[in-house]
């Protein structure tokens, strides 16, 4: 696991933060607007790139804010392959890097705020032909909130939600993407190497971020208490939010192995009583033959929901219904290794 991506931004006020902004308003380009008489109405600034090596982080500014972007693990690293999942440590990697290029000292860490985070996991499969079967499979998962949208090497779900997005493409490809346009630097053994992970990531948008810090916000006797800090977040609450989204599109291997037809209907005639089990698999059974859409309009909304959640109960999820069996990808998923460094992927490479 690792954060590719953090979106911080500083409200300004004033005093040292005032002068900081105009400190950065002198290093940047602005965009003036006049009227047809010559008299200015406002002054805008399009957001600034500070580029060393292959890395850009963007600068921006408002009246109200300033703003920082871009993927922590690419500061100071070639690639940004594997990196860390310590959202303060890439926090505090970000500001290191944006106050060295600007030659100034920036307000603590703790006083930022964060408008997104990208969470990332990179699974290992066996060839990249294996990467592209199962990305082929996912572009066909979707129901309930699941909306899939896709293109050649990359399977989007909710691209625009302010909430949480999601999306799941061929590694090696886009680090091939980022040496073309000069993005990253990598040997030859690493491109080789990295053809065979497929990339899952999870994107915590605005109002995922917002939620957070609202949970608890009420204590028991009704009175409001301060919101949390997003720096609070760690790194296994991280993997867990992101475990349980990719688990309904993708689902978990266990001890138990593969899932079957057999240990379908196994476990649901383990959690439910005989008449209720046979209702509830005659229900999958139809989902092969018609479909998902087509068997949830030929019952009451209630009992489609009912066997809908009985179903992933049992161990199935969107990926299956939504392809009327027991995916491909699911299978596979028993060997899909997570992997979280160079030395792990070339291992298991040397393995494969």
């Amino acid at each position: 696991m690792l954060i590719d991506w953090l979106s911080l931004r500083l409200p300004v006020g004033g005093g040292q933060r005032r002068d900081l902004l105009e400190t950065i308003r002198a290093l940047m380009d602005r965009i003036e607007r006049v009227n047809p008489e010559g008299e200015l109405i406002c002054v805008t600034y399009p957001p600034e790139r500070l580029r060393s090596d292959t890395h850009a982080v963007t600068l921006g500014v408002t009246a109200s804010y300033i703003y920082v972007s871009g993927s922590p693990c690419r500061v100071g690293q070639a690639n940004n392959v594997f990196g860390s999942d310590d959202i303060v440590e890439c926090r505090d990697r970000m500001l290191g890097f944006v106050a060295r290029q600007l030659q100034a000292i920036l307000p603590p860490g703790a006083d930022w705020e964060c408008t997104r985070i990208d969470a990332t996991q990179n699974l290992f499969l066996e060839s990249e032909t294996a990467v592209m079967q199962a990305l082929e499979s996912l572009r066909r998962v979707q129901g309930g909130h699941f909306r899939v949208s896709s293109n050649s090497s990359t399977v989007y779900w909710q691209p625009k939600s302010d909430l949480i997005r999601a999306k799941a493409y061929a590694k090696g490809a886009h680090l091939r993407y980022q040496l073309k346009k000069g993005q990253a630097q990598c040997t030859r053994e690493e491109l080789d190497a990295s053809a065979h992970l497929l990339r899952l990531e999870l994107t915590f948008a605005s109002r995922w971020i917002r939620r957070w810090r609202e949970a608890g916000l009420k204590t028991k006797a009704g009175m409001r208490v301060p919101l949390r800090s997003i720096w609070d977040l760690t790194a296994r609450q991280i993997q867990r939010e992101f475990e349980a989204y990719w688990q309904r599109i993708v689902g978990t291997a266990d001890e138990e192995g593969v899932m079957t037809e057999a240990k379908l209907l196994t476990k649901l005639r383990e959690q439910h009583k005989p008449q209720s089990a046979r209702a509830i698999y005659a229900t999958w059974q139809l989902v092969k033959a018609v479909g998902d859409e087509q068997a949830k309009a030929s019952m009451s909304k209630a009992t489609w929901h009912r066997h809908k959640r009985a179903l992933f109960a049992a161990g199935l999820n969107w990926a299956d219904l939504g392809q009327r069996n027991v995916v491909a990808f699911r299978v596979r998923s028993i060997t899909a290794q997570p992997v979280d460094t160079w030395a792990q992927l070339h291992q298991l490479r040397k393995a494969a």
